[in-house]
């Protein structure tokens, strides 16, 4: 169940987690329990066709723009980057630079 205090990301995670997966009583025989069951379920449903077809129209859309908008994303976040951190990483900066961000932040805290 997606609420207010958690992201999508957690909430996708709690549905593949056995452990965290909470089924509301009343829906407790029409959920799958097993990965293979949730995995199956979703191959054969209606959510897997869209998401099919929002890819194939992502694909033709890059090749019809020559993958500019892709190009200048990719641009965009190189220019952000600090210079000291690898150009192949995804931070946008050094370690060092998160823990004195960090530390600021605290001490105004205090």
């Amino acid at each position: 169940m997606l609420t207010f205090d958690r992201t999508t990301s957690d909430s996708l995670t709690s549905i593949t987690d056995r452990i965290e997966r909470q089924i509301q009583p009343e829906f407790e025989d029409q959920v799958s329990r097993a990965p293979d069951e949730l995995a199956s379920a979703f191959l054969n449903s209606a959510n897997y066709d869209r998401l099919l077809e929002d890819v194939a129209s992502y694909e033709q859309e890059l090749v019809a723009t020559g993958k500019t908008a892709a190009i200048n994303f990719q641009k965009s976040v190189k220019s952000s980057k600090s210079g000291i951190v690898y150009p192949d990483t995804s931070r946008t900066v050094s370690f060092v630079q998160q823990v004195l961000a960090g530390t600021r932040c605290e001490y105004y805290l205090l």
